[in-house]
């Protein structure tokens, strides 16, 4: 009788903080327009095609760039191979057809986890549990493994292994060579967890993997072998059953210091050899996209507010408010500047010393789903079915 009536509260508890949410939510309001004048404008290079979009799906999907080449993937299984000054194609292949060109599947490939160059191959996962590992020069499938769960993340390649942390809470490690399973390590999931799954990370010789349920742990990259682990979401054992406590952003190691959030929590800097907290952040929203310039953090969080840390000691420098709910992507670092999109297709520069606009520009009427700078370029993803090259 005692479980079913603290059953019933821990409902009635989540979903009231669930309606409060929605209500909240409810009061957003987009921002007009702002009055920026332009000082110069991004100059259009090419655009080309890829697949028929990615429509409404969650998709960690985004170009990179190797020498003077660019690797883009579509949902749907078509992977294309650019130059990145021409955006002429050099390769294009479709995985869910063979060699021969007969047709494997009916339905679609759904990639999803992000394409890794290393050692003249790229890889890539797929919410279907597969990873392809693929010729970099010539785009030929080398080999295809099944894994345990959907890969959401990019690959990670160290030391001859092909790292994947799946949706299911496996690791795994896999063989660059032929693709075969070295080691898989397994951790709980949590009841509540959200569609993301940030990519491993490596340090030395140990790998750094975010938790659903709010930790961080490290890891021997040769073996799995665990070497500690830390929570670093704050929500009390009693409210963490029905709590997201995910860890939703890839965390940053910068020197000897791990940094990352959980859902909704602080933001918190680690040691890397030990997983102690050096100091903690509270008061943010959860952190949507993050990356860092000479010991300095540039977060986004959930309402797209732009805050620029002290990576030495978490004060805060400054924040861009100028921009909320505008679904910001992820950003990419230009000489000063922070370079991001939206989803009305407006790119903005935003200054890193004090978080001022110095351009917006319109370049297409699609949602930015994300962008790379390449030295003095800047290659677009769209959520529809194009990828453009810019000159900054």
């Amino acid at each position: 009788m005692l479980y079913y009536i603290l059953f019933i509260v821990l409902t009635i508890t989540f979903f009231s903080d669930c309606l409060c949410i929605a209500h909240e939510k409810k009061t957003f309001t987009q921002l007009s327009l702002l009055n920026i004048h332009n000082q110069y404008r991004l100059t259009k290079l090419w655009s080309i095609a890829i697949g028929h979009g990615i429509a409404k799906y969650y998709s960690n999907l985004h170009p990179i760039c190797q020498d003077t080449n660019i690797f883009i993937a579509h949902r749907d299984g078509i992977i294309k191979k650019i130059d990145i000054n021409s955006g002429k194609t050099i390769w294009k292949i479709d995985l869910s057809f063979s060699i021969e060109g007969r047709k494997l599947s009916s339905s679609p490939i759904l990639l999803s986890g992000g394409i890794t160059f290393a050692n003249d191959k790229i890889y890539i996962g797929s919410e279907l549990a597969k990873v392809y590992a693929i010729c970099a020069k010539t785009g030929a499938v080398i080999w295809k493994t099944e894994v345990m769960g959907e890969v959401l993340s990019s690959p990670v390649i160290s030391n001859g292994s092909v790292l994947i942390h799946t949706s299911t809470g496996v690791f795994q490690a896999l063989n660059e060579c032929d693709g075969s399973i070295q080691w898989t390590v397994s951790f709980d999931v949590p009841l509540f967890s959200l569609r993301n799954k940030p990519s491993p990370v490596k340090f030395l010789d140990m790998v750094l993997l975010s938790h659903d349920d709010g930790t961080l742990s490290a890891l021997l990259l040769n073996q799995g072998k665990l070497l500690w682990q830390q929570k670093i979401t704050t929500v009390n054992e009693l409210k963490q059953f029905f709590y997201l406590n995910s860890i939703t952003t890839t965390p940053i190691i910068i020197n000897d210091v791990v940094y990352a959030q959980s859902y909704n929590d602080s933001l918190v800097a680690l040691d890397i050899y030990s997983g102690q907290i050096i100091w903690s952040l509270k008061d943010i929203s959860s952190i949507k996209n993050m990356v860092a310039v000479n010991f300095v953090l540039y977060l986004i969080d959930q309402n797209d507010q732009i805050i620029a840390v002290n990576a030495h000691d978490g004060a805060i420098l400054w924040k861009q408010d100028n921009l909320l709910y505008k679904e910001l992507t992820v950003p990419g670092i230009y000489n000063n500047y922070i370079v991001i999109g939206d989803r009305k297709g407006y790119i903005y520069l935003i200054d890193i010393n004090d978080g001022s606009i110095f351009l917006q520009q319109k370049i297409c009427s699609s949602e930015i789903l994300r962008s790379i700078i390449v030295e003095n370029k800047c290659i677009i993803q769209l959520r529809k079915n194009r990828v453009y090259g810019f000159l900054l």
